[in-house]
């Protein structure tokens, strides 16, 4: 019913609807700055995600948005007709060629948000490339991206630099905004922490795992489902393992307390890790030694030492070049490692900013941030 309504809402009403597609937790984040502006101005939000925590995640960002199933691969036509967006905006890089296509055919301009186009993507721009030439707007993190952009098909005239979203709803968030007066944890009960632990970082995991008895280690997958399948190999090799699901009844941080050194601390809960950060001396980041890396800010902000590998030096430049600003590979916050080994090993000794040096590191963060400004601005000259 409350679908229905919201249907009906479109249509019937003298309104201006703009559609905000991210798939996942993550991307939903990366819109909620845009979505902002648009509920400020009065206009009607569609959300739409592809994976559960992503729609759970709009929800919760959103909630007198009207939230649908995106048609990605049948049924853009008559959604469209029904709903009348003025605008659909699509994250990162979720261009649906059903989607885009029908756009088209119905005259809704498709606008694509913090774009970042990859090596791999330009390696199917045979395929993508009547989807890219439909775009309307391409709102790219970087120049590079930018230029990549026009070689999958995007007319130039239509795509700007305007940098990445993300940015400002994480470093606008508590308690990751600069500046602040004190540490955030006078001690830190976690060395270190793996933080959104990927599939394809498991094999590397497990070659160090003997390391890591009697240190304070939190390891966050990336999937929950993954948690009992670490935990039965972690424990094969007969090291105790602390799920947290399995004492949610218990603070969080009494958790940690309660069982640090003793075991290996396993994070299968959403919405969690981010609060760990001010306690944590140092993270690694999951994904960047092989896949897709987790973001740097929330540790970053939180004053933490931070190791990463080849992907996030490719894929998060932005992030590593603030931090770079901030106080340089040499300054002791942040360290390039080649591989998981490395990285761990760096991270055992390595200690939480503090003081001018964890301030130098927020101002220089705080130079990411804008780019909702600057999106906000391309898309009402397009509306």
């Amino acid at each position: 019913m409350e679908r229905i309504q919201g249907v009906q809402r479109c249509v019937e009403g003298d309104f201006k609807t703009l559609w905000l597609h991210g798939a996942s937790h993550g991307d939903q984040q990366g819109l909620s700055p845009l979505a902002e502006r648009a509920h400020q101005e009065g206009y009607l939000r569609i959300r739409s995600a592809v994976t559960a925590s992503g729609r759970a995640r709009a929800r919760e960002l959103d909630p007198s948005a009207l939230h649908l199933r995106a048609p990605l691969l049948w049924g853009a036509p008559q959604l469209l007709a029904r709903v009348k967006p003025s605008a659909l905006c699509l994250e990162l890089l979720e261009v649906w060629p059903h989607w885009v296509k029908a756009c088209e055919r119905a005259e809704v301009p498709v606008v694509v948000i913090n774009a970042r186009v990859s090596e791999r993507t330009l390696k199917a721009r045979w395929l993508l490339r009547p989807s890219f030439e439909r775009l309307s707007l391409v709102l790219a993190q970087r120049p590079l991206d930018a230029e990549r952009a026009v070689m999958m098909g995007v007319h130039p005239e239509r795509v700007r630099v305007c940098g990445n979203s993300k940015y400002d709803a994480l470093l606008s968030s508590a308690p990751f905004s600069a500046p602040f007066s004190a540490p955030f944890s006078a001690q830190r009960p976690l060395q270190f922490m793996f933080g959104s632990l990927r599939p394809e970082d498991e094999r590397g995991l497990m070659s160090i795992a003997p390391s890591l008895r009697g240190v304070s280690v939190l390891i966050a997958p990336r999937y929950r489902a993954r948690a009992p399948f670490l935990k039965q190999r972690l424990t094969a090799m007969g090291l105790s393992v602390s799920l947290r699901s399995a004492s949610c009844e218990e603070p969080l941080l009494h958790w940690v307390e309660a069982h640090k050194g003793a075991s290996l601390l396993l994070l299968d809960t959403l919405g969690e890790l981010s609060t760990l950060y001010p306690y944590t001396e140092a993270a690694l980041l999951g994904g960047s030694f092989q896949g897709r890396p987790q973001n740097m800010i929330e540790a970053a902000s939180a004053g933490c030492a931070i190791a990463y590998g080849p992907r996030a030096a490719s894929a998060l430049s932005l992030e590593v070049e603030a931090l770079e600003a901030g106080e340089g590979i040499a300054g002791g916050g942040v360290m390039y490692a080649k591989g998981l080994d490395e990285a761990v090993r760096w991270a055992l000794n390595a200690s939480a900013l503090q003081g001018e040096a964890l301030e130098r590191r927020l101002a220089s963060l705080e130079r990411l941030k804008g780019a909702s400004d600057r999106q906000w601005a391309e898309l009402k000259a397009l509306l």
